[in-house]
């Protein structure tokens, strides 16, 4: 069996007091988002097993898709599920459960993604009851085209959309109609009763934008799929298959079934907060968005003494030649070149990866910057490079549970 303590570690460069009480209210942060514990308060198993009150009988079935969801089923688990599927992305550890684990490609879908989908579509065929526990990453972990598309068509609308700069809402809900199991397209297929936990990695915990929301019908129709296509300039690159599907403007029929929200960033930033006042810092919490340089610029802006919490989700704009790095890395070292005195930052990313690197985030004060100038490495969105080089990289493998990102900064 893995070891799968909980929290990770968080590993991190410690030579001042001020790096270990970041470190410390960091790890609070992350204790407070255990996808086990946020789980298991919502199922009962006597007389039956219950979730949210909804019975599902004494031997439902399990579908857990996620970053989260190795935590999530564990809670399952020990509260009488027996038989399920778990999907998580490749290289994370899974807890010892009775369940069939798959292990699929994120960020982007794969052909283990395709074998997750039809594994989970084959069982429900036979099941009467089902529990699904949702969290971020589950789009591309589980993925089934709809019929006459193929995976590269999937791939090609996100690319497209992507390139031209459409608001992530958008391209996710283009994604829903061309997949025959999001968008409530999964929860059709349960025969009898069902239910979702969800642990939400999104702004503003929209649930029917986590996992692109497997278990609540879309609102949006194929005419309306059309026309961000067609707004954007993506028609003229669409395959013969993808013209085909949007002219017939048939889908795998979708609905929505009782889906609950078990926690999301504001419990991180909460656990922060709680744990920066039990230390006797006075505290301020911010929100967390925009491009990770303006982020920090206006966490560093509030001339507050104490411990300032800013829990959400940034964006990098990469222009130019690209390095190595993370929304978290790059923050941290923008903030870096404004550090004074003991003023010391972490941004951490809850699911342990911070964009395509093995870091979680940085930890940083006025000493990171004797490395040399970062400027450079900012200009090319090589914060890795710089910050591997100055000892300040936060490091804790895929730490089971995902709901963005939170940033302390703590300012004697």
């Amino acid at each position: 069996m893995e070891n799968l303590d909980f929290p990770p570690p968080l590993k991190a460069k410690q030579d001042t007091q001020e790096r270990k009480n970041v470190i410390r209210i960091l790890t609070s942060a992350l204790a407070s988002v255990d996808p086990f514990s946020l789980s298991i308060k919502h199922i009962s198993a006597k007389p039956e097993i219950a979730v949210g009150g909804i019975s599902l009988g004494k031997d439902p079935f399990l579908v857990a898709v996620g970053k989260a969801s190795g935590r999530m089923a564990l809670a399952a688990a020990r509260l009488g599920f027996r038989r399920g599927i778990v999907v998580v992305p490749k290289g994370y550890p899974v807890p010892d459960v009775p369940f069939q684990v798959i292990r699929a490609g994120h960020p982007k879908p794969d052909a283990n993604s395709l074998q997750a989908a039809q594994a989970v579509v084959s069982a429900l065929e036979h099941e009467d009851s089902v529990l699904f526990e949702i969290s971020g990453g589950a789009s591309a972990l589980m993925e089934m085209p709809e019929e006459g598309l193929e995976l590269a068509d999937l791939a090609w609308v996100y690319d497209s959309l992507t390139r031209a700069s459409t608001p992530i809402h958008d391209i996710n809900e283009v994604r829903k109609h061309l997949s025959a199991i999001k968008g409530g397209k999964l929860a059709a297929r349960v025969k009898g009763r069902s239910v979702s936990l969800v642990l939400s990695d999104v702004p503003g915990d929209n649930l029917y934008s986590v996992g692109s929301a497997p278990t609540l019908a879309t609102t949006t129709t194929i005419e309306w799929v059309k026309k961000v296509l067609q707004e954007r300039g993506a028609l003229s690159g669409a395959s013969e298959r993808v013209l085909r599907f949007l002219e017939k403007g048939r889908e795998q029929p979708s609905k929505s079934i009782p889906t609950l929200l078990i926690g999301g960033n504001a419990d991180a930033v909460r656990g922060a907060v709680n744990e920066a006042m039990r230390m006797g810092y006075p505290t301020l919490s911010l929100p967390l968005s925009g491009e990770a340089k303006d982020a920090a610029s206006f966490i560093l802006s509030h001339d507050f003494k104490g411990a300032i919490v800013a829990g959400g989700e940034t964006t990098v704009t990469l222009t130019g030649p690209v390095g190595r790095g993370g929304r978290n890395q790059e923050l941290a070292l923008w903030a870096s070149l404004r550090l004074e005195g003991k003023e010391t930052l972490g941004a951490l990313a809850t699911d342990g990866v911070d964009g395509p690197t093995d870091a979680a985030g940085a930890l940083v004060d006025d000493t990171t910057r004797s490395f040399g100038d970062p400027e450079p490495y900012l200009r090319r969105h090589n914060s890795y490079e710089y910050l591997e080089r100055s000892g300040d990289l936060m490091m804790t493998g895929p730490t089971g549970t995902n709901v963005s990102d939170v940033v302390v900064c703590i300012r004697p």
